[in-house]
């Protein structure tokens, strides 16, 4: 099970640098191995964040069924309601 985990966490580190090699520099963007973001309440951690620099720009808080930005060209509509719904967990019925 460490090998899993090695490799996992090998190409994770390698693929935050893969980005951040091309964009870091330019200011595009930087990724982040397993950066915790929290909304409210609740957090997630993903393996991996890519946060894109948008200079003077304010910080926008999202809640419940705010609609979130998506990437241009994305037909897709997600709110924060929806990526917590999908993140729980399953109750396992214990007797």
């Amino acid at each position: 099970m460490k090998f899993v985990w090695f490799c996992n966490n090998y190409l994770r580190i390698k693929l935050c640098d893969a980005i951040n090699q091309i964009s870091e520099g330019q200011e595009i963007a930087c990724a982040f191995p397993e950066l915790r973001c929290t909304f409210g309440d609740r957090s997630l951690v993903p393996d991996i964040s890519v946060l894109v620099f948008r200079p003077k720009q304010e910080p926008v808080i999202f809640a419940r069924s705010d609609r979130l930005p998506v990437l241009g060209g994305i037909d897709l509509e997600m709110s924060p309601n929806q990526i917590f719904n999908w993140l729980k967990m399953k109750r396992i019925a214990t007797d």
